[in-house]
């Protein structure tokens, strides 16, 4: 496993001791700590199950 990067370690920390607690809000839509580290680690899942491994250059799209 890979050291994890000031965001994301505190995301996963997060998530251990205030699972419940709002992490993201847009618009209308929020999520919790916890939803959004599955949300990480079933992404990190897809990407490492495609082949994408640390150092990979990755594009990002999303809806506004």
């Amino acid at each position: 496993m890979y050291a994890y990067s000031p965001l994301l370690q505190s995301i996963h920390e997060h998530s251990k001791t205030i699972p419940e607690k709002i992490a993201v809000i847009s618009g209308d839509k929020s999520i919790s700590y916890q939803q959004l580290w599955n949300n990480v680690t079933k992404m990190a899942n897809v990407l490492t199950m495609s082949g994408i491994s640390k150092g990979s250059r990755v594009i990002l799209s999303a809806h506004k």
